[in-house]
């Protein structure tokens, strides 16, 4: 459900500054920059992102032993992040930046621990803190003429790690709290990475495989707002070039440039050219200008 609504925001995100000219003479028929007030927008829905991802890490059970001690951590449960100093920021002919700043997860464990002929078991609740996560997405536009992320790269470290102990023999196990929390430590260091760069892959690239890039205009013409090229990112912004062109549907591969047709039909003006549809779309405002069978100098307005 939350992958439904980031596919629905990033619509909304791209309406924010658009300019949608259709044109059969130009390339790049529609064209979409983000700045830096989309970029805000997209990072609430990203940290949001990340943090269902990484609540949803499993981890495996950790076995140890420090002198007379034998420990056995299981049921490791993530039940609160707090990405209190995350932000969101353009690379430079590669994508996004995603990065997480001494920010700090909650966990609960299961403890077994046997010391001597002592055997003890009951609950850990633990904190890292300082938690550091840096990760950079490639986009890339993919054969279909989809947005694609094509990589990721992520570093993430956990500065220390707090434990609470609970159960008869609490207070006593306070002294080798740091043998097992910097194996949690560890643990969770090594899962973090690894959680974001299938979710990224897997399932974003699976979200985005949903958004058509070919729809039916009416009963003759179709649009194809496929992409182009690459996504530009600068410092500052966010390019994306869509082919923004029409298609007769009887001929899929026939665009908009090469349509003619005699007088009368409904996809052509009565001088033969094809019909042009001019969309501006600006935050939340739309205006359609419809040219074609109108006297020049007169538009309709919609």
């Amino acid at each position: 459900m939350f992958r439904l609504r980031m596919t629905s925001s990033l619509f909304s995100l791209f309406l924010l500054s658009m300019s949608f000219i259709m044109a059969a003479a130009q390339p790049a028929g529609c064209k979409i920059r983000i700045t830096d007030k989309g970029l805000d927008m997209l990072k609430f829905e990203t940290q949001r992102f990340v943090e269902e991802e990484l609540s949803n890490i499993s981890m495996p059970e950790m076995i140890g032993k420090e002198g007379r001690f034998q420990y056995t951590i299981t049921d490791v449960k993530i039940t609160e992040l707090n990405l209190t100093h995350a932000d969101l920021q353009f690379v430079p002919e590669v994508g996004l930046l995603f990065d997480v700043q001494n920010s700090s997860i909650s966990l609960s464990f299961h403890r077994r621990i046997l010391y001597w002929f002592f055997y003890d078991t009951g609950n850990i609740n633990a904190s890292a803190e300082g938690v550091n996560i840096n990760t950079v997405l490639s986009l890339i536009r993919d054969d279909e003429g989809r947005l694609k992320i094509n990589n990721i790269t992520c570093d993430a470290k956990i500065n220390k790690m707090r434990a609470r102990f609970s159960g008869t023999l609490g207070k006593v196990y306070d002294f080798i709290s740091k043998f097992l929390t910097s194996g949690m430590r560890f643990l969770l260091n090594q899962q973090i990475c690894p959680a974001l760069n299938h979710s990224a892959l897997v399932h974003v690239n699976a979200m985005l495989d949903t958004i058509p890039v070919r729809t039916e205009v009416d009963q003759f013409i179709g649009i194809d707002y496929s992409l182009i090229d690459d996504p530009v990112v600068t410092s500052r912004s966010l390019d994306m070039h869509f082919r923004g062109m029409f298609f007769d549907l009887s001929d899929p591969h026939q665009h908009a440039g090469e349509l003619r047709g005699e007088p009368g039909d409904p996809r052509v003006r009565p001088d033969g050219l094809p019909r042009s549809v001019r969309v501006l779309l600006r935050q939340w405002n739309v205006r359609v200008l419809q040219g074609g069978g109108l006297p020049d100098g007169h538009h309709h307005e919609k």
